[in-house]
């Protein structure tokens, strides 16, 4: 991609800035539509919104944060934590105190947690605090001690997940092969075979129990069957449930509908969650479609809500909203003009920058650099209209 023109919205337009030139430059050589979920989170940090907190005067109750970010403060300011009230602490990032965080409470690296705890990041893209522990016997249930690389032992959900536990009442509530520790109260794997229980006992439901010869050594409702204490009619795993969307209670030995897992939902384009089949939604922009974001709230992918790549001209003044945003020329790599198309500011994501198809770059002009989200504009998307 080449360029012509840059306006940023000034008094005066710049003229005859170029790819190369000092006045606007792009770091790295690719500014196509790649943008998977380590691109995202890879290509930089997103878009400085403020320097100082100047910068933040026209949102009230707002500083400038060392991220350069405009955030809401309602506390304090401080220098240290002596500064601040008992259970908070002076944030070095926006120089007032804050709330400690405490096990499994959402975290950033500059912000603190109660208890010894430390902000570690999660496989799901979030960072939670954890809490200083010893042993095992030092954390609540659901929670292991481990040894994470700070000087103190971490109590971390077993789950790998503060949003799910993964803790459990009964077996009802494990799936298929799974059963509820009775001490730990978390699922984990049953028998599949009678060869995995200490002879002589069976596996019946997951659960290695003592064999039968009569009705009399069950408990009712339960009667003899083959050599197993059962319910007359139980089911014992989901197959035994031939309606989608129902799974098998091995406490109750009955069918129930929802899920426990995506499997019960019977339709690869439904997943689980909270024990209901809901249809596969998005987390994230790069699960969308060319120029859809991801609606968090609902998981649907919608068209880009901002107007990237809107027609502009690069000579005029206030075009594409207004300063930091860019109106730029283009040209092919043969050099031949392909309009001028409007540039905006990356969002303040770590990973949801950019809609699908745009890429997170860092642009120059006249020696100030934001984060902009970039395409080659001309262009259509294969197999699009």
């Amino acid at each position: 991609m080449s360029l012509l023109t840059a306006c940023p919205d000034t008094e005066a337009p710049l003229a005859d800035v170029g790819v190369g030139e000092t006045d606007a430059t792009f770091p790295g050589d690719d500014l196509g539509g790649d943008t998977d979920a380590s691109t995202q989170a890879d290509d930089g940090p997103a878009a400085p919104l403020c320097t100082s907190d100047d910068d933040c005067a026209g949102q009230a109750g707002t500083i400038c944060a060392c991220t350069g970010r405009c955030v809401e403060v309602t506390t304090n300011p401080c220098n240290t934590d002596i500064n601040c009230s008992p259970g908070d602490f002076c944030d070095p990032c926006t120089g007032h105190c804050a709330a400690l965080s405490a096990l499994c409470e959402a975290c950033t690296g500059l912000s603190a947690c109660a208890d010894g705890g430390v902000c570690m990041p999660f496989s799901d893209g979030g960072s939670y605090c954890g809490l200083a522990c010893l042993t095992d016997a030092g954390c609540p249930t659901g929670y292991a001690c481990a040894a994470t690389g700070a000087s103190d032992k971490q109590c971390l959900p077993k789950s790998g997940s503060c949003a799910d536990l993964g803790l459990c009442a009964d077996d009802g509530e494990c799936s298929d092969g799974e059963i509820c520790n009775d001490v730990l109260k978390v699922c984990g794997l049953g028998c599949q075979e009678d060869t995995e229980c200490p002879n002589p006992q069976v596996c019946v439901a997951a659960r290695c129990s003592d064999p039968c010869t009569t009705d009399a050594e069950c408990e009712p409702p339960k009667s003899c069957d083959d050599g197993r204490c059962k319910i007359a009619g139980a089911c014992e795993t989901a197959a035994d449930c031939p309606e989608p969307e129902t799974y098998c209670n091995k406490s109750s030995g009955t069918c129930v509908d929802g899920c426990l897992e995506d499997d019960h939902c019977g339709d690869a384009a439904k997943e689980c969650k909270n024990g209901s089949c809901v249809d596969k939604g998005c987390t994230h922009n790069y699960q969308c479609s060319f120029e859809e974001e991801c609606d968090k709230a609902d998981g649907a992918c919608v068209p880009m809500s901002k107007a990237h790549c809107a027609v502009c001209d690069a000579q005029a003044e206030n075009q594409c909203g207004g300063d930091p945003n860019l109106c730029i020329g283009f040209e092919d790599q043969d050099g031949n003009p392909q309009g001028d198309h409007c540039i905006l500011l990356c969002e303040d994501d770590e990973i949801d920058q950019c809609p699908q198809g745009y890429g997170c770059q860092q642009i120059e002009v006249d020696g100030a650099a934001n984060f902009y989200c970039v395409r080659q504009c001309w262009q259509s998307p294969v197999g699009g209209n």
